[in-house]
């Protein structure tokens, strides 16, 4: 059998293996790629739908996966480049997105 969920789980689905035993744990594993997965379709397909009766706008949505895109390559730049330790990373990555955020809102 293939096994997707290893390559894009990692050590999740290891965990889910130890808890659930070989078969069902891939099952499992392989059922939450496949609900991320029709997620994901669904928020493509309704994305109109979504903006319009959502209350936000498109300014704000794109200036949230902005913030979460930075929060994620400075979370990379601490870890990797830097070597700090992942929960300090994910701490400093999120102040400064936000702090980043709020100079170029309102300063910028």
């Amino acid at each position: 059998m293939i096994d997707g969920a290893s390559m894009l789980l990692g050590g999740f689905q290891d965990k889910l293996v130890l808890a659930f035993g070989d078969s069902a744990g891939w099952i499992i594993g392989h059922l939450i790629l496949l609900g991320v997965l029709a997620l994901a379709v669904v928020a493509v397909r309704e994305r109109d739908n979504i903006l319009n009766q959502s209350g936000f706008d498109r300014r704000s949505i794109w200036d949230a996966l902005l913030v979460v895109g930075l929060t994620f390559v400075q979370y990379l730049v601490f870890t990797s480049m830097f070597g700090f330790d992942p929960s300090a990373s994910v701490a400093l990555a999120v102040s400064s997105s936000f702090a980043i955020r709020w100079l170029v809102n309102v300063l910028g």
